[in-house]
């Protein structure tokens, strides 16, 4: 990842879907990758987790490990996002 951000001259970000990640087979263990690489987004649904597909619980997390400006930055634009396209908030829960 860094030598692909080096490449193309600007940070590259690796988006982690993690809704299955407790199902594992042979006794393997899980390791995110924003264990790994400090500009990676994790984002996890209950929904799935849950079996209530459609329903939009869950988050969108930014690695401890991402430098704080950059991760205040990119939390500001993500919560503008949210906010501007609306279908970002849980629908209906009960």
């Amino acid at each position: 990842m860094e030598r692909a951000s080096a490449r193309y001259g600007h940070r590259v970000f690796l988006l982690s879907d993690e809704p299955y990640r407790r199902l594992r087979f042979d006794g393997r263990g899980f390791a995110s990758p924003a264990s790994f690489y400090p500009w990676t987004l994790i984002s996890y649904s209950y929904g799935k987790i849950l079996l209530a597909p459609g329903q939009r619980v869950g988050y969108l997390a930014i690695s401890p490990s991402m430098p704080s400006e950059e991760r205040k930055a990119l939390r500001d634009v993500m919560f503008s996002t949210q906010m501007a396209l609306g279908w970002c908030f849980p629908n209906a829960i009960g």
